[in-house]
């Protein structure tokens, strides 16, 4: 995942792939790669956005593929860290109506699913129960949202497959 994210290493400015112009060379040294950057990355590119004033929601999609890259690189703080700023903005868009209307059903789906990674079963329910209702919500969705709504019910905040076995079981 953190290849779609680059970081330049001289300057550490981070972007998605179209924004960088090519690789080079600096001095007539090879230039590290940015993968010491690693999930780091993610969060450079959303405080830029942040910074330039970006829609809210690209933010939160930014954060949120932090998360996914910090949970799959073992790193629980960073992972946490990520799915509280993605919750931040994720609501924030959602409050400013900056999620487009045929994507605000995995909106709140996703906002129930923060929640329950981070704890909050109640915030949770109560996501997955709007995102049910909306016009958007297609079938697989609110099938997602009815199994996530269990897990939940259950106290139970891991990362979940399709089999509903943890995605990180040893």
């Amino acid at each position: 995942m953190p290849y779609f994210i680059h970081t330049c290493p001289n300057c550490s400015f981070t972007g998605e792939t179209g924004e960088f112009a090519r690789a080079g060379k600096s001095g007539g040294e090879d230039l590290p790669t940015d993968q010491e950057f690693g999930c780091r990355k993610y969060g450079l590119l959303a405080e830029r956005y942040a910074s330039e004033g970006r829609n809210p929601y690209r933010v939160a999609q930014i954060y949120h593929m932090g998360a996914c890259c910090a949970r799959l690189s073992g790193k629980p703080d960073l992972e946490r860290l990520f799915l509280e700023k993605a919750l931040e903005w994720l609501l924030k868009a959602v409050r400013e109506e900056a999620v487009p209307e045929e994507e605000r059903a995995v909106a709140l789906y996703l906002l129930g699913e923060f929640h329950r990674l981070m704890g909050d079963f109640d915030s949770a329910l109560t996501y997955y129960e709007m995102a049910m209702r909306q016009e958007s919500a297609e079938k697989w969705l609110v099938e997602l949202a009815t199994r996530q709504m269990e897990h939940a019910k259950r106290g139970d905040r891991e990362l979940k497959r399709s089999n509903d076995r943890p995605l990180l079981a040893p």
